[in-house]
């Protein structure tokens, strides 16, 4: 049977529509997951919703509010959601605490690391001072600069390189990296590209977009395919 993977969604519109790129779903499917959509709610204790799942996924989307670690908005911050906030960190929270796998891409490596205790950039330009170009303007499956990869992590592992060329889309990161996490991946200013848990649990957090590139950068799949095999083994411990 294959695992149940919880993906999270975003929400747009006047409307408030629940809103989610295909890739998403499409990676999780072909690595051999069941991908189910997970809207934000504050009407389902998060220990519910993890009940019907045995992995999650947090997706992209906007800023954190820095409330969360402990900061004032400065000019510089983006659009919050402060449902989607406090449902994604709950949720990440008791994923956590029952060893369930989490796989943060983009904002969800933001979510994943504030949730476990750490901070971030409010943005990176003017707070760190990076030239290089982390919201970059080629199409979204293109690579546009490179991270270094720490051999012998697990993100290592599975993508099988210590170098890779990635499509970036954030203007925010990672500062302080959460207790119990490590960094595993940076980018040439420095930025911290990638987190993962220190511990036996599988939490791994990416700031770039492989359900978008996957395709032409086929190492990516590996992390897809790495998660779905934990989701796995983490339902047959359920059983």
């Amino acid at each position: 049977m294959r695992p149940r993977i919880g993906v999270t969604c975003g929400s747009g519109g006047e409307d408030g529509s629940f809103t989610l790129r295909p890739q998403y779903v499409e990676a999780v499917a072909r690595a051999g997951g069941l991908p189910l959509l997970l809207p934000a709610t504050e009407d389902v204790p998060a220990e519910a919703v993890l009940e019907a799942v045995d992995g999650v996924l947090l997706t992209g989307g906007g800023d954190v509010d820095p409330d969360w670690y402990g900061e004032e908005p400065r000019v510089v911050n983006g659009q919050i959601n402060p449902v989607r906030d406090r449902f994604e960190i709950a949720l990440c929270r008791a994923a956590l605490r029952a060893g369930r796998p989490v796989l943060g891409i983009c904002r969800g490596a933001q979510v994943l690391n504030v949730a476990a205790g750490g901070s971030l950039y409010q943005d990176l330009a003017r707070e760190m001072g990076t030239s290089l170009q982390h919201a970059q303007k080629a199409p979204g499956w293109y690579g546009t600069h490179k991270v270094t990869v720490q051999e012998g992590t697990l993100l290592w592992r599975l993508v099988g390189a210590t170098t890779l060329r990635v499509n970036s889309f954030h203007h925010q990161g990672v500062r302080e990296v959460a207790p119990g996490f490590t960094a595993c991946a940076h980018a040439a200013d420095g930025v911290v590209e990638a987190i993962e848990g220190a511990g036996p649990a599988w939490a791994l957090g990416i700031q770039w977009h492989p359900e978008r590139s996957y395709k032409v950068n086929s190492p990516e799949f590996g992390l897809f395919k790495g998660f779905v095999e934990a989701c796995r083994a983490a339902r047959a411990q359920q059983a």
